[in-house]
């Protein structure tokens, strides 16, 4: 019996338990399944309860589904609920960067610092690296350079995300360009290696790009148009976005 299946037999015992609506939709997002996980998740706000978590899995997956709208009202709302939540903060800024409104973006992550100053360092990086890209298209370059700055080689790394530490360490210049990228990675067994290297390319890419070396920064952006796979990233979003504003 696979796990959905087994969700959806506690769901007909107990059809109004509102985290069980949470449950199948956590799984149908694990299967790809993203309109259905909406409607999951979408179910169990109607019924009640768990009301912050709901709203912030929602939001995420319209973050999936480009619907820019819908995943900020649910994401400003689940920060009014949990105002200490990172996540909460962090994918309202990751939908305003990719919605293209920056400041709002930045402002966003601005809420994530003392969030991990006060919890876990190994978020750092993600929201370095957000802050250096926001705060680069905006043209603040010293903010930029402050943000790359708080990350160092002893800075404890995300687990779930590797790349960013190593990212805000490019971008902060103590990664050299060259060699940035495992061209190993898409022939990998680790499943989540083609997710690394469609976030580290990107963001050579925009590294190249800021520093006036558009021709490189095309070149790797035409190499990301060829993956097949993890078109939900967030680093193949905005790789799509730049492709469409230059013309690639």
């Amino acid at each position: 019996m696979s796990k959905l299946t087994e969700i959806e037999e506690k769901l007909r015992l107990q059809p109004d338990e509102p985290l069980l609506w949470l449950e199948k939709g956590l799984e149908l997002t694990a299967l790809n399944r993203h309109y259905e996980a909406v409607e999951a998740y979408s179910r169990g706000l109607y019924l009640g309860g768990a009301r912050a978590e709901l709203l912030l899995a929602r939001g995420r997956r319209y973050i999936s589904l480009h619907r820019w709208p819908e995943a900020l009202a649910d994401l400003a709302e689940a920060a009014r609920l949990l105002p200490e939540n990172f996540d909460n903060w962090y994918y309202q800024g990751a939908t305003q960067a990719l919605s293209g409104d920056y400041n709002r973006a930045a402002a966003a992550f601005e809420r994530c610092l003392p969030i991990v100053r006060a919890g876990d360092e190994a978020y750092l990086s993600p929201v370095a690296v957000w802050l250096w890209f926001v705060y680069t298209r905006l043209g603040r370059r010293e903010d930029a350079a402050a943000a790359a700055a708080q990350v160092t080689r002893e800075t404890k790394e995300l687990a779930a995300a590797p790349s960013y530490k190593k990212i805000a360490l490019l971008y902060k210049g103590e990664t050299a360009p060259e060699g940035f990228i495992d061209e190993s990675q898409p022939e990998s067994a680790d499943p989540r290696a083609r997710l690394y290297y469609i976030t580290e390319t990107y963001h050579l890419a925009n590294y190249y790009y800021a520093h006036g070396s558009v021709e490189e920064s095309n070149a790797l952006l035409r190499r990301l148009k060829r993956i097949t796979t993890h078109h939900y990233a967030f680093a193949y979003m905005l790789a799509r976005q730049d492709m469409a504003l230059r013309g690639l």
